[in-house]
């Protein structure tokens, strides 16, 4: 459904009209719906394969790597102004080829901030910036490559043609998102129905997540401790 259709919908739904359900309204309860829905799909899209497909560019972006520099920040590039996390780091070796880091959550500058000199093994971050684990001593114009998710393009009042960048068959579940806001604060009977409703197309929202995942099982493994 494209938006028009979609804010339609959401008047024969509640037996409502852009009167006493302005467009300006209707617009932002459809953005918060969107961010409740992708914010679903992030949480389960364990192979990072979604992104709004209204953007015309990929979700992923590069920063040049300078010598005697560990720490980057993100948002200077415009691929990353919005940005929601990083899903990986590659970084280019001094030979060319690009490799993974390691995503590390410890602070594993020392404390006087001086670093051993090399190449790159891990990174982490700190708000928008990219913190790596070693000094680099060597300069790679866009040595470093960044994949990552972000925020989904906001749905405009004067928005018409336009769809929403989710997963068409889950246009309906964003529409119900917004009937439900505004049947609950005019304490319309109808929200109950819209709720239940809601619910249907939550679960279904999940398999879709799974199938997306192609049934991969991720396995989490207790370490080995012999208690001899």
């Amino acid at each position: 459904m494209n938006i028009t259709t979609i804010k339609n919908y959401i008047n024969d739904r509640l037996d409502t009209s852009d009167t006493d359900f302005p467009v300006a309204k209707k617009t932002r309860l459809l953005n918060v719906g969107q961010d409740k829905i992708v914010n679903a799909i992030l949480e389960q899209d364990r192979l990072f394969q979604y992104d709004d497909d209204t953007y015309t560019d990929l979700p992923e972006g590069t920063l040049s790597l300078t010598s005697g520099t560990y720490i980057y920040d993100i948002s200077e590039d415009e691929n990353f102004a919005n940005l929601l996390y990083v899903a990986k780091v590659f970084v280019k070796s001094s030979s060319g080829d690009f490799y993974e880091l390691e995503k590390s959550g410890i602070e594993f500058e020392t404390l006087s901030g001086s670093l051993v000199s090399g190449s790159p093994t891990k990174y982490r971050l700190s708000g928008k910036r990219l913190v790596f684990d070693i000094n680099p001593n060597y300069t790679s114009a866009d040595g470093i490559k960044i994949f990552f998710s972000r925020i989904p393009s906001p749905i405009l009042e004067a928005d018409t043609t336009r769809e929403p960048g989710l997963p068409t068959t889950f246009h309906h579940l964003l529409a119900l998102y917004a009937c439900f806001d505004f049947a609950s604060a005019k304490q319309m009977t109808v929200k109950n129905d819209v709720y239940t409703e809601i619910q249907v197309e939550e679960r279904k929202l999940g398999l879709h997540i799974a199938k997306m995942n192609n049934d991969t099982n991720f396995v989490v493994e207790a370490k080995y401790i012999d208690a001899r």
